[in-house]
């Protein structure tokens, strides 16, 4: 009867580094023995690397929560760096409608005009119900204007009209709203 050798699966490599070689013959089994007899806190020192690189990983999704979609390295100057040099698109899928939306529908007066052009994925901004009848297409009659991605869309806000609510996600703009009423 034959059988199959009992095999670790959790390191598909195992096998591989035991036929790696130094160039003084010694294979990777006795060059780790060596390191670990010469350096026996080398093996703690990995283990506290490796745990001050996942405390980064978790402050950076801290920092950008919700809106993941959104992260920019610190090598590249972060989500606000980044949007501020225009590298990349910020707030593509629709992030922070919903909060601005939601400011609008908790702020306006019943049938004030709302203008949503300057959300380009126009079909997640759900407005209360009194707001959709007089919504307009004109920006100098609105009464509330909602921009998405400003920093890469730009909608011509008039100056008669003062920023109430921003959205940022690590120093980035993903929605604004702007009145010409007090809220």
């Amino acid at each position: 009867m034959i059988t199959e050798p009992l095999v670790d699966h959790s390191d598909v490599f195992t096998p591989l580094r035991s036929r790696i070689v130094t160039p003084d013959g010694r294979s990777y089994r006795e060059l780790r023995g060596d390191l670990d007899a010469r350096w026996p806190h080398v093996r703690h020192l990995y283990r506290a690397l490796a745990g001050a690189l996942a405390l980064s990983l978790v402050v950076a999704l801290a920092r950008i929560h919700p809106y993941y979609l959104d992260f920019f390295g610190a090598q590249v100057g972060g989500t606000g760096g980044v949007t501020a040099r225009h590298w990349f698109e910020t707030a593509w899928w629709g992030e922070g409608v919903d909060r601005a939306v939601d400011y609008v529908n908790a702020h306006a007066a019943p049938s004030a005009k709302v203008y949503r052009d300057c959300i380009e994925p126009v079909h997640l901004a759900w407005f209360r119900a009194d707001l959709w009848t007089p919504m307009t297409t004109s920006i100098d009659t609105a009464d509330w204007v909602v921009t998405y991605a400003p920093s890469t869309r730009h909608c011509p806000v008039p100056p008669s009209m003062h920023r109430v609510f921003a959205l940022d996600a690590d120093g980035a703009t993903l929605a604004e709203v702007w009145t010409r009423t007090s809220p």
